[in-house]
Protein backbone atom coordinates (compact mmCIF):
# COMPACT_ATOMS: atom_id res chain seq x y z
CA UNK A 1 0.00 0.00 0.00
CA UNK A 2 1.74 3.46 -1.24
CA UNK A 3 2.12 5.70 1.50
CA UNK A 4 0.17 8.67 0.78
CA UNK A 5 1.42 12.48 2.75
CA UNK A 6 -2.48 13.66 2.06
CA UNK A 7 -3.72 11.25 4.96
CA UNK A 8 -0.94 11.74 7.52
CA UNK A 9 -0.96 14.77 9.62
CA UNK A 10 2.21 16.60 10.61
CA UNK A 11 2.26 19.55 13.53
CA UNK A 12 3.99 22.34 11.76
CA UNK A 13 7.07 23.35 14.61
CA UNK A 14 6.75 27.15 15.77
CA UNK A 15 8.67 29.25 13.94
CA UNK A 16 10.35 33.08 14.07
CA UNK A 17 9.11 35.22 11.80
CA UNK A 18 11.54 36.01 9.60
CA UNK A 19 13.46 39.50 10.07
CA UNK A 20 12.52 42.04 7.55
CA UNK A 21 15.34 42.68 5.01
CA UNK A 22 15.21 46.83 4.53
CA UNK A 23 14.12 48.28 1.23
CA UNK A 24 17.65 49.85 0.80
CA UNK A 25 20.52 51.44 2.67
CA UNK A 26 19.03 54.65 2.58
CA UNK A 27 15.82 53.37 4.70
CA UNK A 28 18.15 51.73 6.99
CA UNK A 29 20.15 55.29 7.58
CA UNK A 30 17.00 56.96 8.44
CA UNK A 31 16.16 54.79 11.26
CA UNK A 32 19.26 55.02 12.61
CA UNK A 33 18.97 58.91 12.43
CA UNK A 34 15.36 58.24 13.81
CA UNK A 35 16.97 56.53 16.65
CA UNK A 36 19.43 59.69 17.69
CA UNK A 37 16.45 61.74 17.56
CA UNK A 38 16.27 63.73 20.64
CA UNK A 39 12.84 63.73 22.32
CA UNK A 40 10.31 66.54 22.52
CA UNK A 41 11.01 68.32 25.52
CA UNK A 42 14.70 67.19 26.01
CA UNK A 43 16.56 69.57 24.19
CA UNK A 44 20.16 69.49 24.94
CA UNK A 45 21.74 72.26 26.25
CA UNK A 46 22.47 75.33 24.66
CA UNK A 47 27.26 74.50 23.81
CA UNK A 48 29.35 76.80 25.13
CA UNK A 49 30.26 77.68 21.63
CA UNK A 50 27.03 78.93 21.35
CA UNK A 51 26.28 80.63 24.13
CA UNK A 52 29.61 83.11 23.77
CA UNK A 53 28.04 83.35 20.23
CA UNK A 54 24.98 84.47 21.57
CA UNK A 55 26.44 86.73 24.64
CA UNK A 56 28.94 88.09 21.76
CA UNK A 57 25.69 89.07 19.46
CA UNK A 58 24.24 90.84 22.36
CA UNK A 59 27.14 92.89 23.67
CA UNK A 60 27.72 94.21 20.16
CA UNK A 61 24.07 94.94 19.62
CA UNK A 62 24.33 96.73 23.30
CA UNK A 63 27.32 98.52 21.77
CA UNK A 64 25.88 100.10 18.84
CA UNK A 65 22.74 101.08 20.62
CA UNK A 66 25.00 102.40 23.48
CA UNK A 67 26.52 104.53 20.91
CA UNK A 68 23.59 106.04 19.09
CA UNK A 69 22.56 107.01 22.27
CA UNK A 70 25.42 108.59 24.08
CA UNK A 71 25.84 110.80 20.38
CA UNK A 72 22.25 112.26 20.90
CA UNK A 73 22.78 116.38 21.79
CA UNK A 74 26.00 115.52 21.85
CA UNK A 75 28.58 118.65 21.98
CA UNK A 76 31.85 118.96 20.78
CA UNK A 77 32.95 118.50 24.27
CA UNK A 78 31.12 115.57 25.10
CA UNK A 79 32.00 114.16 21.77
CA UNK A 80 35.63 114.70 22.24
CA UNK A 81 35.83 113.35 26.40
CA UNK A 82 33.67 110.25 25.01
CA UNK A 83 36.61 109.38 22.31
CA UNK A 84 39.14 110.10 24.31
CA UNK A 85 37.72 107.52 27.04
CA UNK A 86 37.20 104.93 24.69
CA UNK A 87 41.02 105.33 23.84
CA UNK A 88 41.95 105.08 27.47
CA UNK A 89 39.39 101.74 28.14
CA UNK A 90 41.33 100.31 25.04
CA UNK A 91 44.28 100.69 26.59
CA UNK A 92 43.60 99.50 29.80
CA UNK A 93 41.87 96.27 28.32
CA UNK A 94 45.16 95.69 26.26
CA UNK A 95 47.39 96.30 29.58
CA UNK A 96 44.79 93.50 31.26
CA UNK A 97 45.26 91.23 29.04
CA UNK A 98 49.21 91.71 28.79
CA UNK A 99 49.76 91.62 31.87
CA UNK A 100 47.08 89.55 33.13
CA UNK A 101 45.52 92.13 35.60
CA UNK A 102 42.13 91.43 37.05
CA UNK A 103 40.75 95.27 37.18
CA UNK A 104 37.21 95.70 36.29
CA UNK A 105 37.04 92.99 34.72
CA UNK A 106 37.68 90.67 37.82
CA UNK A 107 35.05 93.09 39.74
CA UNK A 108 32.32 91.81 37.00
CA UNK A 109 33.07 87.97 37.63
CA UNK A 110 31.07 87.67 40.88
CA UNK A 111 28.34 87.79 38.74
CA UNK A 112 25.12 90.01 39.67
CA UNK A 113 24.69 94.17 40.06
CA UNK A 114 27.17 93.86 42.88
CA UNK A 115 29.82 92.72 40.42
CA UNK A 116 29.02 95.39 37.93
CA UNK A 117 32.33 98.10 37.36
CA UNK A 118 30.22 101.51 36.87
CA UNK A 119 33.48 103.67 35.87
CA UNK A 120 32.14 106.34 33.30
CA UNK A 121 28.84 106.86 31.32
CA UNK A 122 28.99 103.91 29.11
CA UNK A 123 28.68 101.62 31.74
CA UNK A 124 26.02 103.50 33.06
CA UNK A 125 23.95 103.65 29.83
CA UNK A 126 24.73 100.08 29.03
CA UNK A 127 23.20 98.70 32.30
CA UNK A 128 20.62 100.92 31.80
CA UNK A 129 19.74 99.49 28.35
CA UNK A 130 20.09 95.86 29.59
CA UNK A 131 17.80 96.62 32.51
CA UNK A 132 15.40 97.55 30.17
CA UNK A 133 15.78 94.86 28.05
CA UNK A 134 15.32 93.09 31.27
CA UNK A 135 11.78 94.37 31.78
CA UNK A 136 10.37 94.08 28.53
CA UNK A 137 7.70 92.18 29.57
CA UNK A 138 7.34 93.78 33.08
CA UNK A 139 3.86 95.76 33.67
CA UNK A 140 3.46 99.64 33.39
CA UNK A 141 2.77 100.03 36.75
CA UNK A 142 5.52 97.89 38.14
CA UNK A 143 8.08 99.73 35.50
CA UNK A 144 6.44 103.21 37.11
CA UNK A 145 7.54 101.68 40.43
CA UNK A 146 11.12 101.06 39.62
CA UNK A 147 11.36 104.22 37.85
CA UNK A 148 9.75 106.52 40.98
CA UNK A 149 12.14 104.44 43.67
CA UNK A 150 15.41 105.02 40.95
CA UNK A 151 14.51 108.45 41.01
CA UNK A 152 14.13 108.30 44.68
CA UNK A 153 17.28 106.67 45.27
CA UNK A 154 19.60 108.74 43.08
CA UNK A 155 17.62 112.84 42.93
CA UNK A 156 19.88 113.34 46.68
CA UNK A 157 23.39 112.99 44.63
CA UNK A 158 21.73 114.25 41.15
CA UNK A 159 22.11 118.40 40.41
CA UNK A 160 19.17 120.51 39.68
CA UNK A 161 19.84 120.91 35.99
CA UNK A 162 20.06 116.99 36.07
CA UNK A 163 16.75 116.33 37.42
CA UNK A 164 15.62 119.36 34.92
CA UNK A 165 16.94 117.53 31.99
CA UNK A 166 15.48 114.07 33.28
CA UNK A 167 11.92 115.96 33.53
CA UNK A 168 12.05 117.10 30.38
CA UNK A 169 13.17 114.23 28.60
CA UNK A 170 10.14 112.47 30.63
CA UNK A 171 7.79 114.93 29.48
CA UNK A 172 8.46 114.45 25.67
CA UNK A 173 7.73 110.75 25.91
CA UNK A 174 4.30 111.49 28.22
CA UNK A 175 3.47 114.28 25.90
CA UNK A 176 3.64 111.91 23.01
CA UNK A 177 2.15 109.19 24.51
CA UNK A 178 -0.78 111.24 25.13
CA UNK A 179 -1.08 112.50 21.89
CA UNK A 180 -1.40 108.34 20.68
CA UNK A 181 -3.73 107.71 23.09
CA UNK A 182 -6.02 110.67 22.34
CA UNK A 183 -5.76 110.02 18.77
CA UNK A 184 -7.06 106.42 19.82
CA UNK A 185 -9.74 108.00 21.74
CA UNK A 186 -11.24 109.94 18.56
CA UNK A 187 -11.13 107.33 16.48
CA UNK A 188 -12.99 104.76 19.24
CA UNK A 189 -15.49 107.74 19.76
CA UNK A 190 -16.08 108.53 15.70
CA UNK A 191 -16.93 105.18 15.22
CA UNK A 192 -19.61 104.35 17.92
CA UNK A 193 -21.29 108.10 16.37
CA UNK A 194 -21.26 106.60 12.87
CA UNK A 195 -22.88 103.16 14.56
CA UNK A 196 -25.25 105.61 16.58
CA UNK A 197 -26.26 107.64 13.12
CA UNK A 198 -26.70 104.58 11.51
CA UNK A 199 -28.79 102.80 14.23
CA UNK A 200 -30.75 106.04 14.12
CA UNK A 201 -30.94 106.44 10.78
CA UNK A 202 -32.91 102.64 10.27
CA UNK A 203 -35.12 103.44 13.09
CA UNK A 204 -36.16 106.95 11.05
CA UNK A 205 -36.74 104.80 7.94
CA UNK A 206 -38.71 102.18 9.67
CA UNK A 207 -41.09 104.65 11.58
CA UNK A 208 -41.86 106.53 8.22
CA UNK A 209 -42.91 103.00 6.49
CA UNK A 210 -44.99 102.54 9.15
CA UNK A 211 -46.24 105.84 9.16
CA UNK A 212 -47.34 105.28 5.28
CA UNK A 213 -48.64 101.78 5.46
CA UNK A 214 -51.09 102.92 8.62
CA UNK A 215 -52.65 105.83 5.80
CA UNK A 216 -52.32 104.37 2.56
CA UNK A 217 -51.15 100.67 3.35
CA UNK A 218 -48.12 98.81 0.92
CA UNK A 219 -44.69 99.63 1.67
CA UNK A 220 -42.50 102.58 1.28
CA UNK A 221 -39.02 103.31 0.05
CA UNK A 222 -39.09 106.84 -0.36
CA UNK A 223 -40.54 107.58 -3.27
CA UNK A 224 -44.14 106.00 -2.38
CA UNK A 225 -45.55 106.39 -5.70
CA UNK A 226 -43.71 103.32 -7.46
CA UNK A 227 -44.49 101.04 -4.50
CA UNK A 228 -48.15 101.46 -3.94
CA UNK A 229 -48.64 101.65 -7.57
CA UNK A 230 -52.53 102.69 -8.97
CA UNK A 231 -53.93 101.89 -5.85
CA UNK A 232 -52.48 104.89 -4.64
CA UNK A 233 -54.61 107.39 -6.61
CA UNK A 234 -58.26 105.88 -5.52
CA UNK A 235 -57.76 105.97 -1.79
CA UNK A 236 -56.28 109.38 -2.23
CA UNK A 237 -59.32 110.69 -3.76
CA UNK A 238 -61.37 108.78 -1.08
CA UNK A 239 -59.60 110.67 1.35
CA UNK A 240 -60.17 113.79 -0.27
Amino acid sequence: MADSWEDEEFDLPSSVPPTAVPVSWEDEEEDQEDAGAVAPGLAPKMSAAKAAKTAAEKDARIAAELETRLQLGETAEQRRLRERNRVEEADNDLTEDLFGGGGARGQGAGGGLSGLALKNMQDHVKLAIELAERMDSSKPAHMTAFLKELVTKLSPKMTADGLTDLVNHTTMFRDEKRQAEERIASAKANKTNVIANQRANKKKSIKKKKAHSDVFGGDFDGDGIDTVGMDYESKYDDFM
